[in-house]
């Protein structure tokens, strides 16, 4: 059990490293210039997500990470990442 909990917040840890890698090269996807490392790290990640990662956690990654990856720049997409990481303290039992 510790092991899978473990397992479980490093794959939410890299979910928001990409959404945070995403925005920081932003100025580049906008324009269609998705970078092979990006692609390589989303791919990474959904092997392990849907192993150790909640379903209803890894469908809302998915969402906001497609939207990104396709230059979508949407108010919807700042407020989900929130929804998102609210999703992942209830999760993970994480209080404020």
């Amino acid at each position: 059990k510790i092991h899978h909990k473990r397992m479980k917040e490093e794959v939410y840890v890299e979910m928001q490293d990409f959404v945070v890698e995403c925005c920081a090269h932003w100025r580049d996807i906008k324009t269609g210039r998705l970078s092979n490392d990006i692609r390589i790290r989303y791919n990474n990640i959904r092997s392990k997500a849907h192993i150790y990662g909640k379903k209803e956690i890894v469908d809302k990654f998915y969402d906001i990470a497609n939207d990104m990856m396709l230059g979508k720049n949407t108010e919807e997409l700042g407020n989900g990442n929130d929804e998102l990481i609210k999703m992942i303290q209830k999760d993970l039992n994480i209080k404020d």
